[in-house]
C-alpha cells in the first residue's frame, strides 16, 4: 500500500465563517426559490382549471333573436356590428361611423436630459421634441438658464399650458345582432389594443389656412391647421416646428363583425364572474370561445414563464453557492464535501445547472401531472434522467480515481493519460508498476500525471 503525497491546505477562521455565510444565503435562496417555482404552478394550475370551467359553461347562441333561455349564463357569439353611432370633433369637423374614435394631440416642447460623466459628475442638458404630455418645466435642474448642445448661450426653457386635451369617444348604440354592445366593453377591448384603427380626415378636403400668431392657439380649430402626412399642424413650417406648436390625429375603430364572450342580461351584456375573476371580452372578427379565453389569459402565461425561468436560475444559483463552498471546505461537512472536494469547478457548474434543471421539472411536473399527465409524466421522467447523469459524473470518476490511489488492482493495470474533463490530475506514486508497453517514456505526460485506470485482468 502506498500514499499519494499532496499539498495539504489549512483553511483560516475567516475563510470558514465566510463559506458558513454563503451556504446559508445559498440554502435561503434554493428553498426560497422552491416555494416560489411552487406557488406559481400552483397559479398556472389553478388558471388552467378556470379557463376549463368557463369553456364547460359557456353557451353558444345566434345573433338573433335574443334567447331567453341563457339568461345569466356565460354567451358566446360572432355577429354583424349595426346600428352605429356617429362619432364626431365639431371643432374640426371630423365625423365618423364607429364603435370607437380617438384624437390625439402632441405639442412641441422643452426637454431635460440627465447625463453621468465616468468622474461621476452630473450634466443636464436640453432639447425640443414632440410628446403626447405635458413636460413641467418647472422642474428643470436650470429652468431659466438651458444650454442647449452645440451652443454656449443660456435661454430661458419654459413650456406653455397644454391647450387642447386628447379625447375618446365610444359609440352608445352599437349591435351585435340584436344585443347591445356596452361601452364598457369597447373601453376595455381599446385598453387592451384588440381593435384595428384606421385614421380619420376632416371632412373638407381643403380649407384655408390662417396660422396663429400665438403657439399654441388659444382656441384650435380646423383654419388654423394645414394637413401634412397622417397629421394636422398648426406650425407654418412642420419641418422646422417652434416651441408650443402643435399635431393632431384622429383615429377610429369600425369593424364589420365582432366576437364578444359576456354574460347575457336582457338584451345586453355584462362580465362573467366566475372562478374569482371576470369575463367580459370583445374581439374583432370570427373568434371562438377557447381562442378568445386563451388571448385573455396570454399575460399570465407570460408571468408564469418568467416566473419558471428566474425560479430556475435562481435555483442554480442557490445551488451553486451551497456546492461551490462544500467543495472550497471539504471538512465543513464529511464525506460530501470530500466528494465534491475533487471536481473542477466548470463541472460543478454544469453539475448544478443540470440539478437545478433537473429541480425545476420536478416542480413542474408534479403540479401538471394530475390535470394533464401527458405534460407532467415526461416532465418527472426528465428529471429523474437528468439526476441519473448528475450521479454518474460525480460517482463514476471517484471510483476510478480511488482505484489508482488505493492501488488496489486484480490482475495488470494499464495507466493512461487523463481523458475526463472533471477529474483533477493526480500524480502517479513512484512505488506503483506499470507495464512498459502501456505508457512509454515518449507519450508519458510531463510530471507523470494520470488519473483514469482500465483493468486488464489475465
Amino acid at each position: 500500500m502506498w500514499g499519494v503525497p499532496e499539498d495539504v491546505k489549512h483553511e483560516g477562521v475567516g475563510s470558514r465563517i465566510f463559506g458558513a455565510i454563503r451556504l446559508c444565503v445559498g440554502l435561503t435562496l434554493f428553498a426560497g426559490t422552491l416555494v416560489l417555482m411552487g406557488w406559481n404552478e400552483s397559479r398556472a394550475v389553478h388558471a388552467a382549471r378556470a379557463v376549463e370551467a368557463d369553456l364547460a359553461s359557456v353557451v353558444e347562441v345566434p345573433c338573433s333573436p335574443i334567447s331567453r333561455a341563457v339568461e345569466g349564463k356565460l354567451v358566446h357569439l360572432t355577429c354583424e356590428v349595426g346600428s352605429v353611432h356617429l362619432l364626431a370633433d365639431p371643432p374640426f369637423q371630423v365625423a365618423i361611423p364607429a364603435i370607437q374614435m380617438h384624437r390625439t394631440v402632441e405639442m412641441f416642447q422643452y426637454m431635460e436630459n440627465r447625463d453621468s460623466l465616468p468622474n461621476g459628475t452630473i450634466v443636464y442638458t436640453y432639447s425640443t421634441g414632440w410628446n403626447s404630455t405635458l413636460i413641467d418645466s418647472s422642474h428643470f435642474k436650470v429652468p431659466n438658464g438651458c444650454v442647449f448642445p452645440g451652443s454656449a448661450i443660456a435661454i430661458p426653457c419654459v413650456n406653455p399650458p397644454w391647450p387642447l386635451p386628447d379625447v375618446s369617444q365610444f359609440s352608445a348604440n352599437a349591435k351585435a345582432g340584436d344585443f347591445v354592445i356596452p361601452p364598457s366593453l369597447i373601453e376595455e377591448t381599446v385598453a387592451s389594443r384588440r381593435l384595428t384603427f384606421h385614421p380619420v380626415w376632416p371632412t373638407p378636403a381643403t380649407w384655408n389656412f390662417v396660422p396663429s400668431a400665438v403657439q399654441p392657439p388659444p382656441t384650435v380649430t380646423l383654419t388654423q391647421t394645414q394637413r401634412l402626412g397622417e397629421w394636422l399642424w398648426t406650425s407654418q413650417y412642420p419641418a422646422r416646428p417652434q416651441v408650443g406648436e402643435l399635431r393632431l390625429r384622429w383615429e377610429a375603430s369600425s369593424p364589420s363583425v365582432v366576437s364578444i364572450l359576456a354574460e347575457q342580461t336582457g338584451g345586453t351584456l355584462r362580465p362573467w364572474k366566475a372562478s374569482g375573476r371576470l369575463i367580459f371580452l370583445l374581439r374583432e372578427g370570427k373568434v371562438s370561445a377557447i381562442d378568445m379565453l386563451a388571448d385573455s389569459e396570454g399575460r399570465n402565461m407570460m408571468a408564469t414563464w418568467a416566473t419558471r425561468v428566474g425560479g430556475f436560475l435562481m435555483c442554480w444559483l442557490g445551488l451553486h453557492m451551497i456546492v461551490s463552498t462544500l467543495a472550497t471546505i471539504p471538512n465543513l461537512i464529511p464525506c460530501i464535501g470530500i466528494l465534491l472536494s475533487d471536481l473542477e469547478r466548470y463541472v460543478l457548474c454544469y453539475l448544478t445547472c443540470a440539478s437545478g434543471l433537473a429541480l425545476s421539472a420536478l416542480v413542474v411536473g408534479t403540479s401538471w401531472v394530475a390535470l394533464r399527465p401527458l405534460t407532467g409524466v415526461p416532465l418527472l421522467a426528465g428529471a429523474v434522467a437528468i439526476w441519473c447523469g448528475v450521479c454518474w459524473m460525480v460517482v463514476i470518476p471517484r471510483s476510478a480515481m480511488r482505484a489508482i490511489k488505493k492501488g488496489v488492482v486484480g490482475g495488470g493495470l494499464e495507466v493512461v493519460p487523463s481523458t475526463s474533463p472533471w477529474l483533477p490530475m493526480t500524480p502517479l506514486p513512484p512505488t506503483l508498476n506499470v507495464y512498459p508497453l502501456s505508457v512509454s517514456p515518449e507519450s508519458r505526460p510531463p510530471n507523470n500525471h494520470y488519473c483514469c485506470a482500465r483493468f486488464a485482468f489475465v
